[in-house]
């Protein structure tokens, strides 16, 4: 039997823009679940006076594709916040990528944006947004980097450096490639590197590589300040 290919659903990215604008793509931080578009289909009865049997006779009717929602960390203020409060009323376009590269893109308007703030637990928001038409299910596309990657941390022999990737969409994986004034340092391919004497006067690079196992993307870094002794 052939190994499974499922995945779970850590990765998913929700991005929507305005119909009015649907190049620009805002990102929706600190999304927890999804439930994507799902169709309920209707029936038209159409018995007649001499339907075989006596048996009610029916054809399809229209697809509805019902609401898409989700849950995430409620940010008081936060870019998110702020976007989401500002699209009612608004014409959508949502795109949901997933992990392995597939895009799920469809129209929509904002049905609800309900935040909740519990006592002794994380404050989230639910955004509920009523889908308008078919969607639509992309062939599997690039990685596609969000929120640059980082580096954190003193450049300084000794002191340990460590990236934050960023935020991809159609990333399954992640890798490293950490370089010292562009040039790569041999077997640095984790997700942290300590700065040595040979490093003195060098800027510090990482190139990210996101891939899904039919593309891949790279994307470096800003630089770090010069290495210090």
């Amino acid at each position: 039997m052939p190994a499974s290919t499922a995945m779970i659903g850590y990765g998913t990215v929700l991005e929507i823009a305005r119909a009015s604008a649907p190049s620009t793509w805002t990102y929706i931080a600190e999304t927890k679940s999804h439930t994507p578009p799902s169709f309920t289909d209707s029936t038209v009865e159409v018995t007649h006076a001499q339907s075989p049997g006596r048996a009610r006779e029916y054809i399809g009717g229209l697809s509805d594709p019902g609401e898409s929602s989700h849950e995430m960390n409620w940010i008081p203020g936060s870019a998110t916040d702020t976007f989401l409060r500002g699209i009612g009323g608004d014409s959508l376009i949502a795109r949901l990528t997933f992990p392995n590269g597939c895009q799920m893109i469809y129209n929509a308007i904002r049905a609800g944006y309900e935040t909740d703030v519990p006592l002794d637990e994380g404050i989230g928001a639910t955004l509920t947004l009523k889908v308008s038409g078919e969607p639509t299910m992309t062939a599997v596309a690039a990685p596609r980097n969000l929120v640059a990657p980082v580096i954190l941390g003193t450049p300084k022999v000794g002191v340990p450096l460590t990236v934050d990737p960023g935020v991809w969409a159609g990333a399954r994986a992640i890798t490293y490639q950490w370089q010292a004034d562009g040039v790569d340092v041999s077997g640095a391919t984790g997700g942290s590197l300590v700065p040595v004497t040979a490093n003195i006067g060098d800027v510090i690079t990482v190139v990210v590589n996101g891939a899904n196992g039919s593309f891949d993307v790279d994307v470096e870094s800003a630089g770090t300040a010069v290495v210090a002794a």
